[in-house]
């Protein structure tokens, strides 16, 4: 099991409150998928083109369309909920895995879980 940092009233959050009004629970699942996916890489960040197949992907299950895939990306990016150059997606909350905070939560979390 992987772990990182997440706010408890992440969803009070003004940003993740306009994704949810906008895109509704999709949306929101969607943009937490991504961010599971970018501490996963071990720069946090995923192509632009990796983006769109998951998009692709996860609102396969969702009957709404082309349109509404539209809007979750043109909400993650208009909340700076996702940070995209020309290559890559990212996001402010990403903490790659080699930095030494993320470490020591490592350490603490298994020292926890020890004693």
């Amino acid at each position: 099991t992987f772990y990182f940092p997440h706010d408890n009233n992440a969803i009070q959050d003004p940003k993740i409150m306009r994704l949810l009004k906008t895109c509704g629970l999709g949306g929101v699942g969607f943009y937490w998928i991504i961010i599971e996916i970018l501490h996963q890489q071990e720069d946090g960040k995923i192509s632009v083109e990796a983006f769109n197949d998951y998009l692709e992907l996860y609102c396969s299950f969702d009957n709404r369309g082309s349109d509404y895939k539209d809007q979750i990306k043109q909400m993650l990016s208009k909340t700076n909920l996702l940070l995209s150059d020309t290559k890559n997606i990212t996001s402010k909350i990403t903490i790659p895995i080699t930095t030494p905070r993320f470490s020591f939560l490592l350490e603490k979390i298994e020292y926890e879980i020890i004693e």
